[in-house]
């Protein structure tokens, strides 16, 4: 899911005066590159949701929804009410927008009926519309071509502006179908389920990542990260490494701390604010050679 170093998108300049009073200004291009970095991961991160059929409106009202949660946090006035104005402010959208997602906070984002995925849509009508249905109320084989049932009516008729043969190329690619031949059917066992999965695995190891980095770098902290590959053929050995890992863990920060203690501070090491604490993360991702 690694974007190609040779197909970066180009991306407008933001302007430099946008930055708040009281931060140090970035220059356009150190801003630049930090939209370069944030849109090479929100690239791999939507190649994730593609797959696990979330479409883009959808995820598009559940990030206005975090934006204003996080913004409605920083302006929260002393009587625990919300400041719309400094809300519509930090985020751009209008004040008309922020109420009514601030309405929606109380409820939690997937149960506010986002926009649906067409795909969600087709497969709902599929199952439940009589004339695509046996009397079992079983769906259907459908008829790529013309023939009764029509795949072409179905999309037609759920998909909104989709055409029969975009329809179902997504619909195969998403495993949501079987072809044969000229028939079509719905695949009950398909890879959406699965790859909500991983989604959902994903968010909730990334959220107190992503929270520790909120704490860090609202202050005087520091983030450095590590990246790296090894090799791991065993399939058991991901499991004992995490396992080895958490034990051996403290022994690590224990012998950083007697070796930190034991050296002199530079000049620049004087300078640095005193931490309370320092989070560590480690996420361990299991690639599987891919089918030729």
């Amino acid at each position: 899911m690694c974007p190609r170093q040779n197909q970066q998108p180009t991306l407008p300049k933001p302007a430099v005066n946008a930055v708040p009073r009281g931060r140090s200004k970035l220059t356009p291009d150190k801003q630049l590159a930090a939209r370069q970095a944030l849109l090479a991961l929100l690239k791999d991160f939507s190649d994730l949701l593609l797959r696990a059929g979330i479409s883009a409106p959808e995820m598009g009202e559940l990030f206005r929804l975090a934006f204003v949660d996080a913004a409605a946090n920083a302006t929260r006035l002393r009587n625990d009410r919300f400041n719309q104005a400094a809300i519509a402010a930090m985020t751009g959208l209008t004040r008309v927008e922020v109420k009514k997602l601030l309405d929606q906070k109380a409820v939690l984002p997937i149960t506010a009926q986002p926009p649906r995925h067409w795909a969600s849509r087709l497969v709902e009508g599929w199952r439940n519309d009589p004339d695509f249905t046996d009397r079992q109320g079983h769906p259907l084989a459908l008829v790529a071509g013309r023939g009764n049932p029509s795949f072409a009516e179905l999309v037609r008729r759920y998909s909104g502006d989709m055409t029969p043969r975009a329809a179902r190329q997504e619909l195969s690619r998403l495993g949501l179908i079987k072809i044969n031949g000229p028939d079509i059917t719905l695949n009950a066992e398909n890879g959406v389920s699965t790859q909500l999965g991983i989604v959902h695995k994903l968010a909730l190891t990334l959220q107190p990542v992503l929270s520790s980095l909120g704490e860090a770098t609202t202050g005087s902290g520091a983030i450095d990260s590590l990246n790296g590959e090894i090799d791991l053929p065993h399939p058991l050995s991901r499991k004992l490494l995490a396992r080895h890992l958490k034990i051996a863990l403290p022994q690590f920060i224990e012998s950083a701390q007697i070796a930190a203690n034991g050296m002199k501070a530079g000049p620049k090491d004087r300078k640095l604010p005193p931490t309370e604490k320092t989070k560590i993360s480690i996420i361990c991702v299991n690639f599987e050679p891919k089918k030729k």
